[in-house]
């Protein structure tokens, strides 16, 4: 399509300039994050079924590369149709970029729209694989919390799953409402954001500080291909913690000085409600004692 070389050289020309910027940095963590599904309990839940003797460090290294490959080719597509999506309206491909919710059904969609041909059918795949694409998220999400209801109450993983599915569906249906899109916006916002950084930032202080981090990496390095040496007790131990602590400490004070996308402060306090209702709902479910429990 006309343009669409224009995307893919916005694309791939880097700007340096940004690196100096703490909410690109603390943006990449959110994506990684989510994107590899950690912070979340995901890879914990993931990993309990794992066979005793797997190779843990080449089976991250794997899925690292991999997923960070994948979401670079998608990438070409992405940008390539932001590119004709701006030429075909005659302004800058900077104009049209989006992040978020609004790239996958606000610029997205009107991007379709604009494609010769048959951009309903076009447009009734992009969103059939965005639907599978939630689905098998959405999986893997529930699992981290449903093998964790099992486990401690011994219950069936299918009164685990619609319990769980019961209360998620409750739960969004506020992403129904008129003003479902910013509170969508809000709440992912803040979770991928603080959330995810968040309980970044704790599990590695757990592991790293209240842990035998030498015996751990004597465990990875007998069962693994490839071995890791000192600098990843130094890397855990300080390096991300101040990174992301750091990052953390920037984003708050510059939210206190303007708020993310120019939302009211009682706007915003719904993103800090649901990750203190995150952390109460852990809390309590935690302190309750479990069936197998004397």
């Amino acid at each position: 399509m006309p343009g669409a070389l224009d995307g893919l050289e916005w694309y791939l020309r880097p700007d340096f300039s940004k690196l100096g910027d703490y909410k690109i940095w603390i943006a990449a963590f959110g994506q990684i994050f989510f994107s590899l599904s950690l912070a979340m309990g995901i890879m914990i839940a993931y990993g309990s079924y794992l066979p005793e003797k797997s190779d843990i460090a080449n089976n991250s290294f794997i899925v690292g590369l991999a997923d960070s490959a994948f979401s670079f080719l998608i990438g070409f597509a992405v940008f390539g149709t932001l590119g004709y999506m701006a030429f075909a309206t005659n302004t800058s491909v900077q104009e049209v970029v989006a992040g978020g919710v609004g790239l996958a059904f606000v610029v997205f969609p009107q991007a379709l729209n604009l494609i010769p041909g048959f951009p309903n059918l076009v447009a009734a795949i992009f969103f059939l694989t965005l639907i599978i694409a939630g689905l098998t998220s959405s999986i893997s999400l529930v699992e981290s919390v449903t093998s964790s209801l099992m486990d401690k109450f011994k219950i069936s993983r299918t009164r685990a799953v619609n319990t769980v599915f019961a209360l998620g569906f409750l739960g969004s249906l506020v992403y129904t409402t008129t003003a479902g899109l910013y509170w969508l916006d809000i709440i992912d916002h803040f979770i991928n954001y603080y959330g995810l950084v968040l309980v970044a930032l704790l599990e590695v202080i757990a592991v790293a500080w209240f842990f035998n981090l030498p015996s751990l990496r004597d465990h990875i390095n007998t069962i693994s291909e490839i071995k890791i040496g000192r600098w990843w007790d130094w890397s855990l131990k300080y390096a991300t913690v101040a990174v992301l602590a750091s990052l953390l400490i920037l984003d708050i004070w510059g939210n206190l000085q303007k708020p993310y996308g120019d939302y009211s402060i009682d706007a915003l306090c719904v993103g800090i409600l649901v990750i203190l209702l995150g952390m109460l709902v852990s809390a309590v479910i935690t302190a309750r004692r479990g069936k197998d429990v004397a």
